[in-house]
């Protein structure tokens, strides 16, 4: 949804031996708004049942499932966003689907490769999909 929440990651940038503390980003050029297709327009996939675990490797299982009886969503993309207790962003993992059917149901599985040096106090799994590619079945 355009006044949603958005999330953009970007895996393997080099920093060095810095931390990161923040970053900016720059629109470059000018807009092309376009008219979409009311149908189209309330596609939307739910994300539900967080679970967070821990033990050598963290991991977050969630569910998903496509609202729409008509359309599959096609390339969806879910970012998974673990928060500490001052609400800071502690760790980011994404995975993708090439096609989710019509009312299907999937199980969306987000790891890191450690457990984190401070307690994960809460998980927020935002999804993408561009509703200018979407096709009824």
């Amino acid at each position: 949804s355009p006044n949603g929440v958005q999330a953009i990651i970007e895996t393997g940038i080099n920093v060095g031996n810095e931390i990161p503390q923040f970053t900016t980003f720059t629109i470059t050029k000018a807009p092309v708004w376009v008219v979409l297709d009311p149908v189209v327009a309330t596609l939307s996939v739910n994300v539900s049942s967080p679970i967070f675990t821990t033990s050598n490797r963290s991991r977050l299982d969630a569910t998903t499932k496509n609202q729409s009886p008509k359309y599959a969503i096609s390339d969806a993309t879910y970012t998974a966003i673990l928060y500490d207790a001052d609400d800071n962003a502690i760790g980011v993992s994404k995975t993708s689907f090439a096609t989710i059917e019509p009312s299907e149901e999937r199980t969306l599985i987000f790891t890191w490769p450690e457990s984190f040096m401070v307690p994960v106090v809460r998980s927020e799994i935002v999804a993408r999909f561009n509703p200018f590619t979407q096709t009824a079945r």
